[in-house]
């Protein structure tokens, strides 16, 4: 048996596997925000991969786990990293509550934006004012907000309620529900963030999303 450095060992096997394992890794991975890395190599693989770099099974499934044990690490650091980003660029804001999670059709939301679409204006002052005052704010965005939707989003559907996000928390913040007349509806509670649309030529590619944000939402209705 040919002995080789760990460590150069595992730069050698990543380069080899780069190609194979880019699609392989968009087969088994969940979506980026889970920071976890799932999925094993069939043992035939690892084999012929042991083979190619003469090297011991043993030593090539200890550097494969090593680097994916790395990988998790990186993606938890991405995480972090985002995470507090986005507390710190937190604003409390109203949306829509709509019949779909998963907009349909879903190029329509791609182009426009989830955030576009699902958002409700509301003047800042609503959130420096005391509960009644800011909830009375709330009530008359909320009013005008359906009437001038008629009640449905594009791609969403129909409206079933509202949402006041006044809390940022790790990977979900925290809101106050409110019915379509702008009436509070039980305590604050976990809300799950947008998620957005990815559209593009290509896999990976994301020039087309958002590309017509700013078109008036009404032409669409």
């Amino acid at each position: 048996m040919v002995t080789a450095d760990v460590s150069s060992l595992r730069r050698e096997l990543i380069v080899s596997l780069s190609p194979p394992q880019q699609r392989l890794k968009r087969r088994i991975e969940p979506p980026k925000s889970s920071g976890r890395v799932r999925g094993t190599v069939p043992p035939l693989i690892a084999q012929h991969l042991a083979d190619a770099l003469h090297a011991g099974a043993e030593v090539v499934a200890s550097v494969m786990a090593a680097t994916a044990r790395q990988q998790h690490d990186e993606a938890s650091q991405r995480i972090l990293t985002r995470e507090a980003g986005y507390r710190t660029a937190f604003k409390p804001h109203l949306r829509c509550e709509t019949e779909r999670e998963i907009p349909e059709p879903l190029f329509v939301a791609a182009l426009l934006t989830s955030a576009r679409l699902r958002l409700v204006p509301v003047c800042s002052e609503a959130w420096d004012a005391n509960a009644d005052e800011r909830d009375r704010k709330l009530k008359a965005a909320i009013q005008e907000h359906y009437r001038e939707q008629r009640g449905h989003v594009p791609s969403f559907g129909a409206i079933v309620g509202y949402t006041a996000v006044v809390l940022a928390g790790y990977r979900l913040d925290f809101g106050l529900r409110f019915d379509r007349n702008g009436d509070p509806v039980g305590w604050m509670q976990p809300v799950e963030r947008l998620g957005e649309p990815i559209l593009g030529t290509k896999q990976g590619d994301t020039r087309l999303s958002g590309f017509f944000r700013d078109t008036p939402i009404g032409i669409l209705t």
